[in-house]
């Protein structure tokens, strides 16, 4: 039996065995594998990474969202408190020559001006009120009277305080010496302040700013509060050390929702005026202060698909110019290697898929020869054969 026979069987058969037990997939099948498992992994593994990163820019966003809406609180609110110091600094500065019907005339518009100040008065060094609003309090022995006592040495606010015990009424008190034009003491003006006015107003700075809104005096008592709707009460177990130091930012677990960023302001109302000692908290939601970070992130999931529909394109591309040629080639040899007799197209899609399919074809003309010598040698031989057969007969 001739070599090439064999061998050609052997071929055939390894061949043959093989592809009976080989189950890999083809190129192009796991080239989009390896793209759409590795591209869905990256996108998965960024989205975990951003997601992370968001929460710590969505805090920061919220942190600085209630800073400034504190700040915002603190303009306003110091604007409005300021109106009403600058009026007792001019008031006081116009008493000093004035004579007592003057006098009598200014305190009484006060109270009408603005709607903030309760009552005005004005006490002698003595500390005998002989000027009140609407006569109220004229005659009364205030000596032993803080904002007095603390008038007489310069401009001073007092403490909130309730007479009896109707919020309703609370007042601060602003007082400041009076001086004559040479210089010496005439008394002690004061405003007493209505609380409620600047509890209403500070409410709508609130609702604008969209925040809950809480005041505290020197002594750690809430004097003003402005809360949303539905809005929890305040942890004071959480604020209370927080005040006391002054911490800038914090954030609680109030709204069993959402998480709350606070800020802190050591001195509400700020300015060229004596220091009222109340401090601010402003709490705002986290569904007011922050989640634009990752909504604004929602456009984004058309633009990722459309990415991942042009990647799949462009593998789709690949496959079909590069890989494909490659798996006609593959057949080819299989086919060369069952002893078919076939010739490859001409590939030019790559160097490698041009080497390739040159070489198939110089094999299959290889082959061809040798099948071609193979057959004459075999034709020979058999007439060699049978020679001396037709000489014996003849014979």
């Amino acid at each position: 039996m001739d070599i090439n026979h064999v061998v050609g069987a052997i071929v055939r058969k390894a061949c043959i065995m093989a592809s009976g037990k080989i189950h890999a997939p083809s190129l192009t099948r796991a080239l989009f594998g390896f793209v759409i498992v590795t591209a869905c992994g990256a996108m998965i593994l960024i989205w975990v990474l951003l997601s992370g990163r968001i929460d710590d820019v969505e805090n920061n966003l919220q942190d600085t969202h209630a800073v400034r809406g504190a700040q915002a609180f603190q303009m306003v609110l110091t604007t409005a408190i300021e109106r009403e110091w600058r009026s007792l600094e001019a008031v006081a500065d116009q008493l000093g020559n004035a004579v007592p019907a003057n006098i009598r005339t200014i305190v009484d518009a006060v109270p009408n001006a603005g709607g903030r100040i309760f009552w005005a008065g004005m006490a002698e060094p003595s500390g005998i009120i002989i000027h009140g609003s609407d006569r109220v309090r004229e005659g009364e022995d205030v000596s032993d009277r803080r904002w007095f006592r603390a008038g007489l040495r310069g401009p001073n606010v007092g403490n909130v305080y309730t007479p009896g015990g109707d919020e309703a009424e609370s007042r601060v008190n602003l007082s400041m010496p009076v001086y004559r034009d040479d210089g010496s003491l005439r008394g002690v003006m004061i405003y007493s302040m209505r609380m409620d006015s600047l509890t209403g107003y500070a409410q709508e700075i609130a609702t604008d700013l969209n925040m809950d809104v809480f005041v505290f005096d020197r002594s750690g008592d809430m004097i003003m509060e402005s809360r949303k709707a539905g809005s929890a009460p305040l942890d004071m177990g959480l604020v209370g050390p927080a005040l006391s130091l002054s911490l800038p930012t914090l954030r609680s677990s109030d709204d069993p929702k959402h998480t709350a960023a606070m800020a802190i302001l050591p001195d509400l109302v700020d300015g060229d005026m004596p220091s009222f000692g109340w401090k601010l908290v402003v709490r705002v939601p986290t569904n007011a202060a922050g989640g634009h970070v990752a909504s604004s992130l929602s456009p984004l999931l058309p633009v990722l698909g459309l990415l991942m529909l042009s990647l799949l394109l462009l593998v789709a591309f690949y496959a079909n110019h590069f890989l494909r040629p490659v798996g006609q080639l593959a057949k080819v040899a299989e086919a060369l290697a069952k002893g078919e007799t076939i010739y490859p197209t001409d590939e030019h899609s790559s160097q490698e898929t041009a080497v390739l399919s040159h070489s198939l074809a110089i094999i299959q003309s290889k082959l061809d020869e040798r099948s071609r010598r193979n057959a004459r040698e075999e034709k020979r031989l058999e007439e060699a054969l049978n020679a001396p057969r037709k000489r014996h007969w003849a014979a």
